[in-house]
């Protein structure tokens, strides 16, 4: 039995289809989840999603957000999706850097301090991905 698929974004649907397994990246960690999963509601955080049809595996790049999953179904939600063969490597290893020395000057109480340290997490997972 299929899973069926969909990660959306603010303003799009950036990917919907089915799969036999999802991976998410959870913050304790990358989670799978397969047909029967019991119902869960948790938050996500940047980093690539796997969809693994048969041997196939489909790699997107995603932002901050969160995942329903229900027994046939899971949806994710984010702010940022990607395609993994569309990022650039290059460009995203100079804007991590340019977002953690932005973060470096910035104290944990400063308003800008979470977008700021958001970056990051986005530039790094770019890199990772």
């Amino acid at each position: 039995m299929d899973l069926q698929v969909k990660i959306v974004t603010p303003s799009q649907i950036a990917f919907e289809g089915s799969a036999d397994q999802v991976q998410i990246p959870g913050w304790e960690g990358e989670y799978g989840v397969l047909a029967q999963h019991a119902n869960m509601l948790t938050l996500s955080k940047p980093g690539v999603v796997k969809l693994h049809r048969e041997s196939d595996v489909k790699r997107i790049l995603v932002g901050k957000g969160f995942a329903e999953i229900t027994a046939t179904e899971v949806s994710i939600l984010v702010d940022i999706c990607e395609e993994v063969e569309n990022i650039d490597k290059a460009a995203a290893a100079k804007e991590l850097e340019k977002s953690l020395a932005e973060l470096a000057k910035l104290n944990a109480s400063d308003s800008r301090y979470p977008f700021a340290k958001n970056r990051v997490e986005l530039a790094q997972a770019r890199v990772d991905a």
